[in-house]
């Protein structure tokens, strides 16, 4: 179809002279600028072909429509297109999960979904993107009466010890590079702690007389693990390390331990507990890092049994978990913020909290709660209880971690005579073992 134009401005002067020349009246002046405008479109066009604006007429099509990434991983998108001479433009609507760079190289930096676009003149395409997480799991499972040390990613283990000295694995952090575990082996007379680099095993102690590790913490390229050791006179040191240099938080002189560590810019934070001659009591410790002093911050009352598992800072809030028991000697799952204490909606008698974090504003907390005589695994979010198990068997959340809106449990859960090592993910659970070995889920991370 051929494209027209109307040259008014010509025939309305031609139409002018011919109203003076010949004084027509006014109607048959409009009737001949009518006639006058219809003959003179284009010599070329058909009869009452209607005036079309200029389109632009192309496809483009990409190479990938669908597609799914690790954090980290590459991929190269194409662009097919009749529309000649004009350049390429990409955009994305989530920056935070992955780039796009102008040859259309996409690289996934976060874990997410995304729309990719590619945009030649006015005609575009998108691609639809998933960045998924590896899941890594780190515990235990008893093979012949004796402790493995192992993780699992994305279900499949990866044993760390050979079976011939006991050995869990309590705490587990992963970077781009590298996957850290922290726990113990024994040496035949004492548990010992350790730190393995992906399966390269290193002792923290000397092992003369015993230390473990229980928490860690991932820093940057600075690796955090915080348990006990025991001192000259057999007494428990809360202690913490920090690349493999030691650092005790107590003297000695009491019974003490501690179960977690959280580093922020100005702090290093512990939780665990000391005791007084008659009761654990909770308490965390914040090391300065600027000054080197280490400051006791008490949680539970002085002739109450307590303990505070994990820790947590959210901006200037602390948060610690844990339990205290009651008069009647259950334990009671507790929170702490800001050293205030606070119950949880159905964790009464026969509970406890193992586990916080907070996510987007949201306080998480995980735990078990008892159901007669049954351990129900059991989070709360905000306070509000989400079950894990069906109280028909035992089973217990150990720690979690969030990725967007999921939500990764590792905890244990009987299935049979023994418990199996649980990854619990948004409620379904995913079993690690088979069962036919007592195993046990410790510590999660997504990457």
């Amino acid at each position: 179809m051929n494209r027209k134009t109307i040259l008014m401005k010509t025939q309305n002067k031609n139409v002018k002279e011919v109203f003076d020349r010949f004084k027509m009246p006014t109607i048959f002046l409009f009737l001949s600028l009518f006639f006058t405008i219809a003959c003179s479109k284009d010599s070329t066009a058909e009869p009452n072909e209607v005036a079309e604006p200029e389109v632009e007429i192309g496809a483009i099509t990409l190479n990938k429509t669908e597609l799914e990434l690790k954090k980290g991983e590459s991929e190269q998108l194409s662009v097919t297109s009749d529309i000649a001479g004009q350049n390429i433009e990409w955009s994305i609507n989530e920056t935070s999960v992955a780039t796009i760079a102008n040859d259309g190289t996409l690289t996934a930096t976060g874990n997410g979904k995304a729309i990719i676009t590619a945009t030649v003149g006015s005609q575009s395409t998108t691609c639809a993107l998933l960045v998924s997480v590896d899941v890594y799991v780190a515990g235990y499972e008893d093979l012949n009466t004796i402790t493995v040390a192992k993780y699992w990613k994305n279900g499949e283990p990866v044993a760390l010890t050979d079976g011939s000295l006991g050995a869990k694995v309590y705490t587990i952090a992963v970077d781009e590079n590298n996957v850290y575990t922290g726990g113990y082996e024994s040496n035949g007379q004492h548990v010992v702690a350790t730190n393995w680099v992906n399966t390269t095993q290193t002792a923290l102690d000397s092992g003369e007389t015993g230390s473990i590790v229980v928490g860690g913490f991932l820093d940057g390229s600075d690796v955090y693990h915080t348990g006990n050791k025991i001192a000259a006179g057999s007494t428990n040191v809360s202690t913490y390390w920090k690349n493999g240099t030691e650092v005790a938080l107590t003297d000695g002189s009491r019974k003490a331990s501690s179960a977690s560590i959280f580093v922020t810019p100005e702090n290093v934070f512990v939780s665990g507990a000391e005791n007084n001659g008659s009761f654990n009591v909770a308490k965390y410790w914040r090391h300065e890092r600027s000054s080197g002093t280490i400051f006791e911050n008490v949680l539970s009352s002085p002739s109450t049994e307590a303990y505070a598992f994990d820790i947590a800072v959210d901006g200037e809030d602390i948060y610690a978990v844990g339990y205290i028991e009651n008069a009647g000697g259950n334990r009671e799952a507790r929170y702490w913020k800001n050293k205030e204490e606070f119950s949880l909606e159905t964790a009464e008698e026969g509970s406890e909290a193992y586990a916080v974090m907070v996510h987007n504003g949201d306080l998480y907390i995980a735990g078990y709660v008892t159901n007669g005589n049954t351990k129900v695994a059991t989070y709360w979010k905000n306070g509000t209880p989400i079950v894990l198990s069906d109280g028909a068997k035992n089973a217990v959340a150990n720690q979690f971690t969030l990725s967007d809106d999921d939500v990764y449990v590792a905890g244990w859960e009987n299935i049979g005579p023994t418990y199996a090592a649980t990854l619990w993910l948004n409620g379904s659970a995913i079993y690690l073992t088979d069962g036919t070995n007592d195993a046990e889920a410790l510590s999660i991370t997504v990457y």
